[in-house]
């Protein structure tokens, strides 16, 4: 079954070596609330703390679309509620975290039990 390849690993944006998470590269997901999603990274700007551009789609048990949205843009070292929507904090309902560990290294890291896969 596709879900057993779903980890609940960080992935690599970037490191010393620049961007590693290609434009385009796809992410599926299963968020906290267990919905299947897919999110395309659309751009990562190094200019603006390695801010992480892309579209998604949540989609509800029966296959219908629960949230979407093109080109949102996730600020460095912040959080995001792919089934609300939004990066307005709330620590226990964030899917993901866009993780800056140093200048150079950044990860997006699933957070309460998301789980994720590139690819």
């Amino acid at each position: 079954m596709l879900a057993d390849s779903f980890k609940s690993e960080r992935i690599l944006v970037s490191n010393k070596e620049g961007i590693q998470l290609e434009t385009g590269s796809i992410i599926l997901f299963i968020t906290t609330d267990g919905d299947f999603g897919k999110m395309e990274i659309v751009s990562i700007n190094p200019e603006e703390n390695y801010k992480i551009s892309f579209n998604y789609t949540v989609y509800n048990n029966n296959g219908s679309v629960k949230t979407s949205m093109d080109n949102f843009g996730l600020r460095g070292t912040w959080a995001f509620d792919f089934d609300k929507g939004n990066d307005e904090a709330v620590r226990y309902e964030n899917d993901i975290w866009s993780h800056r560990i140093d200048n150079f290294k950044t990860y997006l890291s699933p957070e309460n039990e998301t789980l994720m896969l590139l690819i």
